[in-house]
């Protein structure tokens, strides 16, 4: 029974270890236009509804300008939705191997167990430029960011 766990368990680590390697490479290829699409974003939002608010409600113009600007929400809402989503399932993986039953395991499979929580006690968070986490606290901060510029054209 302890072998059948023990290479269940190695496999899981396998995995995890397939995750960190590929949240790695998306980060690198996709890192510069991450970068682009999120600094610009909040102005492209911000002209957006500045444009909107001056067109007749009911006309087609306003309704082209209404699927860009959800497009636009929409296409950096799923980067920084999945971003959150596998963090937070990052988070949980020590957390769960801790409330296992691992005490009443082999010392050496324990031992094995110890590095993986210490190991995944930094959660894996998929970042822009290196830098910018892509969650949906910074998907919220492009929207303020995007409604302070529009609260500033309003003002001249």
């Amino acid at each position: 029974m302890g072998k059948i766990i023990q290479k269940r368990y190695v496999r899981c680590i396998e995995h995890y270890k397939e995750i960190l390697w590929f949240a790695g490479e998306v980060e690198t290829v996709f890192a510069s236009g991450m970068t682009v699409q999120i600094t610009t974003s909040a102005w492209v939002i911000c002209m957006t509804v500045y444009k909107m608010v001056d067109l007749p409600f009911a006309s087609a113009e306003f309704f082209s300008m209404f699927m860009y600007l959800f497009c636009m929400l929409a296409q950096l809402f799923i980067y920084c939705y999945y971003g959150t989503k596998l963090q937070m399932q990052s988070e949980e993986l020590s957390l769960s191997l801790y409330r296992s039953n691992w005490l009443s395991l082999s010392p050496s499979f324990r031992r094995m167990m110890l590095f993986t929580m210490c190991r995944s006690q930094r959660p894996v968070t998929p970042k822009s430029a290196y830098v910018v986490p892509l969650s949906l606290e910074t998907y919220i901060g492009v929207l303020r960011l995007s409604y302070t510029l529009y609260t500033f054209l309003e003002k001249k």
